[in-house]
């Protein structure tokens, strides 16, 4: 399949092997992400979508392989003070969310511009009324993380993602468990969000239809590898492996 050119690509992984206990997850797994686009990995439960967004993250570490970003910088064997700074250039989006209950939405935000900066509150208020803008939110800022519908929490989950201005964001799952009218504007946000700000993005989804709307590349994790190709190209494809994932999944395009 064809791939971009080196120039473009941002995130190369290299071989990774991974085991959770006994069972291997990644058996030489090698894919690429390319600079400034949306790139969906696809695949079936356990076949380590989420695993590897925290690899990505350096959240967690592979048994084995490399992740380099820009051809520069690989990730498997940093130190961990040296990851957690990288940390603050990548945006995470949990897929329950992950913010705080105990904190209004507000609070949840503007929580890592106090830590990580020395933004004055109004500057942090400012920077907070922006992310809501981006994500279509409004009137959210006392409401607890609880209060939320669905559909906010993912957007409220996003602005706090975006809110330390990540080169690279990763979404985990953003449209499990929406209605098809949720799922649609989830998918708007991240598509605007993409063309305005120009950030790499890496969606986990099981989402067929979803993704062959908004990716602008696939990865398919399967048999504990990946195969990788534009997303008409993937789906369109005789190897056995993407048609039986395909052909098993019930969510066809629309």
């Amino acid at each position: 399949m064809n791939e971009p050119s080196g120039r473009r690509i941002h995130l190369e992984i290299h071989n990774l092997r991974f085991k959770r206990g006994e069972r291997p997850i990644f058996e030489g797994l090698s894919c690429i992400f390319p600079r400034g686009k949306i790139s969906v990995v696809l695949g079936a439960s356990g076949e380590g979508k989420s695993t590897l967004l925290r690899m990505i993250a350096c959240l967690s570490k592979p048994d084995s392989g490399e992740i380099w970003v820009d051809g520069e910088t690989e990730l498997t064997c940093m130190p961990e003070r040296q990851a957690k700074y990288f940390r603050r250039s990548i945006g995470m989006m949990f897929q329950r969310g992950a913010l705080l209950d105990s904190l209004p939405v507000f609070d949840n935000l503007a929580l890592p511009l106090r830590e990580h900066t020395s933004k004055s509150e109004a500057e942090i208020a400012a920077e907070i009324r922006s992310c809501f803008e981006a994500v279509g939110l409004h009137d959210v800022d006392e409401l607890l993380p609880g209060e939320l519908s669905g559909g906010m929490m993912r957007r409220a989950a996003l602005a706090r993602a975006l809110i330390l201005k990540p080169e690279i964001l990763l979404c985990d799952e953003p449209f499990s468990g929406l209605d098809p009218r949720t799922v649609r504007l989830v998918e708007s946000v991240l598509l605007e969000i993409n063309e305005r700000l120009g950030i790499t993005m890496i969606i986990t989804s099981h989402h067929i239809a979803s993704t062959l709307r908004m990716a602008a590349w696939t990865v398919l994790l399967t048999e504990r590898t990946a195969l990788s190709g534009y997303p008409d190209e993937l789906y369109k494809s005789d190897d056995r492996r993407i048609k039986r994932f395909f052909a098993e999944d019930g969510d066809l395009p629309t």
